[in-house]
């Protein structure tokens, strides 16, 4: 159970917490816990029982959290950048117990959520470049102006 130990004091460290285990609902503890659990479920082969002693929670709310955890990991940015966090900080002799080359297959979903979590970066920048550049072509055309630029250009022969 050292390993599961180990986990536990990396996401203490990753996130700047300490006593993960303490019954608390504040946020940083509850997302500590869920991170705990969802890399101890899919990368050891303990039982839910035993992730859940080393937290002070039962197996049953291990399992409520490895599910949230996962759903948090894909529509929460935040969650997703500190699982990642926790992830990076994590050995990956200490993961690889559950099969042999899965430190391979952890670096490339690091990278894949590395990738997923720019390629939102940029699509959130371009929407910002896009708005503004329309704040600035409103300041510089009159309404009517502005809707003659959409018109395709056989509407607009038929204005011209």
């Amino acid at each position: 159970m050292t390993d599961l130990k180990l986990i536990k004091q990396v996401v203490e460290q990753s996130l700047n917490l300490k006593n993960i285990e303490k019954k608390h609902r504040k946020r940083e503890l509850v997302d500590a816990r869920k991170i705990y659990c969802l890399i101890s479920k899919d990368y050891t082969h303990h039982t839910l029982d035993a992730i859940g002693k080393i937290v002070n929670i039962d197996h049953s709310t291990v399992l409520f959290s490895v599910t949230k955890a996962r759903v948090l990991k894909e529509n929460c940015q935040t969650f997703k950048e500190k699982f990642l966090t926790v992830l990076d900080n994590i050995p990956v002799e200490l993961l690889s117990n559950k099969s042999k080359p899965i430190h391979q297959h952890i670096k490339a979903n690091i990278v894949l959520m590395k990738l997923e979590a720019a390629r939102n970066e940029i699509k959130t920048l371009k929407k910002i470049i896009y708005n503004s550049r329309q704040a600035k072509l409103k300041d510089k055309f009159t309404t009517n102006e502005l809707l003659y630029r959409k018109l395709s250009e056989t509407n607009k022969a038929k204005y011209d």
